[in-house]
């Protein structure tokens, strides 16, 4: 063998004593990080590298050991064991040090608490923007819901509490609840409404909102908007709705200045988190709290606040989690860089929907001449992944010159322009969807009927009317929209799946509690969708306003 024959010198085997384990941990460390990045091909160039690094390392330990035990003399055995135990404590004092200064892991939390998080963040807020040809006024009141400062207390007045998502607060100039407030007070109605409404939430949220906030106003009516596009989806399974267990957290207390509330009661929550506390439901928090002279308006964006930021911290690794998630995430980094920065080409995959926004919107600080060119070279390079963006770039000027207006005017939503784009270039934006069966749409929506007879069952004990509003997706009501995206796509064949959902759902629906189909006035609804956005534009906004106004009037005593 090569050290019992001398022929290294002794400066190198000292050498390699005392730099193999070194060696052996960052090749061990680097192979077990690029395990998640393998796929199914045994023969990719990634289990090539996974495949090396690792039989590196192996070779490497086992001479190693083998040295320890085997070596020629008693000092080089020494010196073996002595930089193996050296580099072990080493490299133990290194990811030690690492997990001190690096950032804290980002906590888990559940799609309604990220919701809730948000309302927080966004209480006692105003804003506005310009979108195409209005001004976009946005105005939160103390809880965080789009809607005017309320008095979340008995009174004379009858109440009727609006629940849904985006639909209710954005892309008008007021948002929906407040249009159809404002007919009834012209109507001299004695009512008002609450509108407890969030965008990007769905029917699992609407139920939270019922029953954690709905049910404390006792309202005298409540309207549920359900939008057919991405409110159901083929094979929800319901359950009974259960609170998860929460406690007040350090994460929670972070910000508990923004809630304005008595020092006893911060000295309260404090104490709480000391105790770790748990509590299975919002009114057993509640009570936790009596003895404090709160409004209702505290109390609720106290238990906004705690269950918001809520969280349970589990981690895959149980010793240096921050190293050890930080060294999952090297190798995906590693590879983007040597794909981008050295060969320059296209990512693996597509980017997430937050980093591809970014740089969707980072197009229009361009002038408008060169939008165009720069918006086929996105969607083909970072949606597509294509690089050559010459026949995205003709798809875009073969299209209308309203079409290419609102393209190039400002940044909007990106859904629909996507898929009409990989559809007409590309024919696999419907080809990738597989429809549901009828068996799965009669067993999906039978699903979705058990968990509103839960809601319809509670309102019923407590003496409220659920109505049942459902949105159509822009392209069923607005032949104006369907039409203009026509060219490239058609969104009947696209959203297929979802409409047979909507159908089914509101044949079942109408046998157990009152619904008003917003698609049975689609002839009033021409033009009444933004064609990029789809949502409603102020038509829209007005025509439904006026529809839901006439259908509260009508059942009015």
């Amino acid at each position: 063998m090569l050290l019992h024959q001398n022929v290294m010198p002794k400066w190198g085997r000292q050498l390699l004593y005392y730099w193999m384990p070194y060696v052996t941990y960052t090749f061990l460390l680097l192979s077990a990080a690029f395990v998640g990045y393998l796929g199914n091909d045994l023969f990719s160039k990634r289990m090539t590298l996974f495949a090396s690094m690792l039989g590196i390392a192996s070779v490497f330990l086992g001479r190693h050991i083998f040295l320890c035990f085997r070596a020629p003399t008693v000092r080089e055995r020494t010196e073996a064991r002595f930089s193996l135990l050296i580099a072990t404590l080493s490299y133990t004092v290194f990811i030690a040090l690492l997990e001190v200064f690096l950032p804290p892991l980002p906590h888990q939390y559940s799609n309604i608490q990220r919701a809730l998080q948000l309302q927080v963040e966004r209480a006692n807020t105003h804003w506005g923007y310009a979108f195409r040809e209005i001004q976009v006024r946005l105005s939160y009141n103390e809880l965080g819901w789009a809607d005017e400062e309320q008095d979340y207390v008995s009174s004379a007045r009858e109440k009727i509490v609006f629940i849904g998502d985006s639909f209710l607060e954005v892309s008008s100039e007021q948002p929906l609840a407040s249009r159809t407030q404002a007919l009834l007070n012209r109507s001299r109605a004695n009512i008002d409404i609450l509108n407890f409404s969030k965008d990007n939430t769905g029917p699992e949220h609407y139920r939270h909102r019922f029953y954690e906030f709905t049910l404390d106003f006792q309202p005298d009516r409540l309207f549920l908007f359900l939008y057919e596009a991405n409110d159901m989806y083929a094979g929800y399974t319901y359950r009974p709705y259960a609170h998860q267990p929460f406690s007040v957290t350090k994460n929670a207390l972070e910000h508990k200045n923004s809630l304005h509330l008595p020092k006893e009661v911060l000295h309260r929550l404090d104490d709480l988190q000391q105790q770790e506390a748990v509590f299975q439901s919002k009114a057993e928090f509640l009570t936790a709290l009596d003895g404090f002279e709160l409004s209702e308006t505290q109390k609720n964006l106290t238990y906004l606040t705690v269950y918001g930021y809520f969280t349970e911290i589990h981690h895959t690794y149980s010793v240096f989690p921050k190293f050890f998630a930080a060294l999952n995430r090297f190798p995906e980094k590693m590879i983007d860089y040597v794909r981008e920065e050295w060969f320059h080409t296209l990512p693996a995959q597509r980017r997430n929907a937050a980093e591809l926004y970014r740089r969707y919107t980072q197009i229009f600080n361009h002038q408008q001449p060169e939008r165009l060119e720069a918006l086929a070279k996105f969607l083909s390079q970072e949606y597509l992944r294509v690089e050559n963006y010459q026949p995205c770039l003709e798809l875009l000027k073969q299209q209308s010159e309203e079409f290419r207006a609102y393209l190039t005017a400002q940044s909007d939503m990106m859904f629909y322009l996507f898929q009409a784009v990989e559809q007409a270039l590309y024919r696999t934006a419907i080809s990738k969807k597989t429809p549901a069966d009828d068996t799965t749409i009669d067993q999906t929506t039978d699903e979705y009927v058990k968990l509103f007879d839960e809601i319809q069952n509670i309102c019923e004990a407590n003496d409220i009317e659920l109505t049942i509003v459902l949105i159509p997706e822009a392209s069923y009501a607005d032949q104006d929209f369907y039409q203009f995206w026509l060219p490239m796509i058609d969104f009947h064949q696209f959203f297929s799946e979802q409409h047979s959902l909507y159908l089914s759902l509101k044949e079942k629906l109408n046998t157990h509690m009152p619904v008003i189909d917003l698609g049975e006035f689609s002839h009033q609804l021409r033009n009444s969708y933004w064609k990029f956005d789809g949502h409603w534009n102020e038509k829209g906004n007005q025509k439904i306003s006026a529809i839901l106004a006439r259908s509260i009037l009508e059942d009015c005593p």
